[in-house]
């Protein structure tokens, strides 16, 4: 329910409403009617100011065009890009509806504006922009008045815009048919002169009946044909197109077509196409440029560049050839300098003494090796026979048939005596060859010389050794033989005595005195022995009887013999024959020696325990070796000792206060007939836990002993 006097107020803007006469303002300028117009809105209930912008539809921006109420231009044209930034304008042109916004002004107060669509039957025209002291969107009677005035003001200015325009179109245009009937003449006279007068064929097509409707001279003096004869006859009679879905576009087009004459000839043309429209008709002028000789043109150049292309690839082909030879030959050149120069600087700081002299052995360069050698500087010698330095006991006639056996391409190695310039006398090796040229003549001859003094010296003094160590040998040889007849003739005269006193003797105590001399005799026979062994193994003063034996069944002949002398100590002595069958080439004699050596040895040194000695094979690689393991229970090797076991005259425990006898040769002998048969020997062995001795013997395959080897 209305109060009466909100239904006052709004009778009186109705009344204002109701009281807008157009009639009276249709002869009007334009801006009493916009200003009519926005006084209405002041009639509004707290409406402060009313403002208009209208639509420009050349640029689509709206234009200030009046203001009723206290509100100047720049003022309202800086709130309208307010609401325009705010969005509301555009909200407004989206909906089509009223709108209210609030700004905040420079006092910082808040100004409320109403924002009218003014809408006509095209679209919106215009916008009014209302100042209101408060908000009137909820008073829908305003409102709907507000909305009813602005759609009457809109026709209103939108009916005198169109009349107004529709007087000034017709005037101008009048004004312009008549200007334009005058231009159209004269410019169709001087269009004529001119497509006449370029040097350019034009024609001009209906593109919906693709007929020539005009063309100029070039074009029918090109084609051979009169210009009556020309005009409407079908364009593809004349131009061909290479490519006419290329020339079939709506655009601006150009390119290379074929044009066939009145007589048939074809010529090749450039064709430029563009549309326009006359008076709704649709037309392309096409204009084209003869470039027959240009073709002719570019064909006598294609063929001059093709020619000169292949002109300059031949010349090219031969400077890269002749520049590959060049490089080629450079590169050598570079290469033979280099050797030239790598081998200056050996011949220059070689330790030996080099001289270069011609075919008749006359110097001419020394390196300067020569002269600190022979005490010669180059000047000195320059031109001199070479053979100048010899000393005198290098016959000339030898010396010349050497040359002239090297001048036949002959080389010369061998050691002569030369004289230096203060005149001691010094022996060189001397090595004598020719030089020759890359055609294979002697040029020049090389003497390429060594101080051998010392050597000489010392091969001489090796030489006077070797003949005192073979004649101190021959001496040795002659003294252990006679030792030999002198110690075991008595030798064997005290064992053989001590024997039949040991048998005769009842007394006990005189019996072991004779015991203990056969003993003494047996130990100093068996140092005998192995000394008398020991030096035919080294002189090689030794034969040897090889023959094939089948291992286990030598060892097991030997097998009684060192059962005495276990059993005399409380240990075992086994035999264990992994094979049956393992034939090695040895000298039985010496075998046997060897093998008793090395028992005997583990026996000695086994106080409790066991001697044990197994046959078996084993494969190193491609060889196969029968295998003789003597494994022990005894006192054992330390590693550090290990080496030393096998030297002459060396024990584990030496000197006056030993814990075992002998000289220390047993093992020695042992190994040295080992290796005369192509085997070899290997220790284990540890403190305290005993020792291995391993004998590896090849072995002989596939041998029938049926066969007599």
């Amino acid at each position: 329910m209305k109060s009466p006097n909100e239904i006052i107020v709004c009778s009186s803007f109705a009344a204002s409403v109701a009281g807008f006469n157009p009639l009276i303002l249709k002869d009007k300028p334009s801006f009493e009617i916009f200003y009519s117009g926005l006084e209405i809105y002041k009639k509004i209930p707290g409406c402060k100011s009313a403002s208009l912008f209208l639509l420009n539809e050349a640029d689509f921006n709206f234009l200030y065009r009046s203001s009723a109420g206290n509100v100047n231009e720049t003022e309202i044209t800086n709130i309208f890009n307010e609401l325009i930034q705010s969005g509301s304008i555009s909200q407004v042109l989206s909906s089509g509806e009223c709108l209210e916004k609030e700004l905040i002004n420079h006092s910082n107060k808040i100004d409320n504006y109403l924002i009218i669509p003014l809408n006509v039957q095209s679209g919106i025209i215009g916008l009014s922009i209302l100042n209101t002291e408060s908000s009137i969107s909820s008073q829908n009677l305003i409102m709907n008045l507000c909305k009813i005035f602005s759609n009457y003001f809109a026709q209103l200015i939108n009916s005198t815009d169109l009349k107004k325009e529709i007087e000034y179109l017709k005037e101008i245009t009048e004004q312009k048919i008549a200007f334009r009937t005058n231009d159209i003449a004269k410019s169709t006279r001087e269009l004529k002169a001119i497509l006449d007068s370029v040097q350019v064929g034009i024609i001009i097509v209906d593109k919906t009946s693709n007929q020539i409707v005009d063309a100029n001279l070039v074009a029918t003096e090109t084609i051979g044909v009169s210009k009556e004869k020309l005009i409407g006859i079908n364009e593809d009679a004349h131009f061909i197109f290479t490519e006419r879905k290329a020339f079939s576009s709506g655009e601006k087009v150009n390119g290379e077509v074929l044009l066939k004459k009145n007589n048939g000839a074809l010529i090749p043309i450039i064709l430029t196409i563009s549309n326009i429209s006359l008076d709704g008709d649709e037309f392309r002028i096409e204009s084209f440029i003869d470039i027959t000789e240009r073709k002719k043109m570019e064909d006598e150049l294609q063929k001059a560049h093709y020619e000169l292309e292949l002109k300059v690839e031949k010349r090219t082909q031969e400077l890269s050839r002749t520049n590959l030879e060049l490089q080629n030959q450079i590169r050598e050149r570079i290469k033979l300098e280099e050797e030239r120069i790598k081998l200056y600087w050996a011949v220059q700081q070689s330790p030996i003494s080099v001289a270069i002299t011609d075919l008749d052995g006359n110097i001419e360069y020394v390196n300067p090796q020569f002269t600190e050698m022979n005490g010669y500087s180059f000047e000195e010698v320059k031109g001199k026979d070479s053979f100048f330095l010899k000393n005198e006991t290098n016959s000339p006639k030898e010396l010349k048939i050497l040359r002239t056996n090297v001048s036949r391409g002959n080389k010369w190695h061998g050691e002569l005596k030369n004289k230096r310039n203060d005149g001691d006398e010094f022996w060189v090796s001397s090595f004598l060859s020719p030089m020759e040229n890359i055609n294979g003549q002697i040029t020049n001859y090389l003497e390429i010389e060594e101080d051998i003094t010392k050597k000489v010296i010392a091969r001489q003094g090796l030489l006077r050794a070797k003949e005192k160590a073979e004649e101190q040998d021959r001496l040795k040889s002659r003294l252990l033989a006679n030792l030999s007849h002198e110690f075991r003739t008595p030798l064997s005269g005290i064992l053989g005595f001590a024997q039949i006193l040991i048998n005769e003797i009842k007394d006990r105590s005189l019996a072991e005195m004779a015991k203990d001399i056969y003993n003494s005799g047996k130990r100093l026979m068996d140092t005998l022995n192995g000394v008398l062994n020991l030096s035919q193994l080294e002189t090689m003063d030794l034969s040897l009887s090889t023959e094939v034996k089948n291992l286990p069944e030598l060892l097991d002949q030997l097998k009684g013999q060192y059962i005495s002398a276990a059993k005399a100590k409380s240990i075992d002595y086994k035999v264990e024959i992994i094979r049956k069958q393992l034939y090695v080439s040895i000298d039985a004699k010496l075998f046997s020696q060897a093998i008793d050596y090395l028992i005997q040895n583990a026996i000695k040194f086994t106080g409790k325990g066991s001697v044990t000695i197994i046959v078996d094979a084993v494969q190193d690689g491609e060889n196969k070796f029968a295998v003789i393991k003597i494994h022990d229970t005894g006192v054992g090797i330390h590693e550090s000792n290990q080496k030393i076991i096998f030297e002459a005259f060396r024990q584990v425990s030496e000197g006056y206060n030993r814990d075992y006898e002998g000289i220390g040769l047993g093992l020695t002998l042992a190994q040295k007939i080992v290796n005369l048969m192509k085997g070899y020997i290997s220790v284990e062995s540890e403190p305290s836990k005993g020792s291995t001795f391993t004998i590896y013997l090849p072995l002989v395959e596939k041998y029938n002993p049926k066969i007599n080897l």
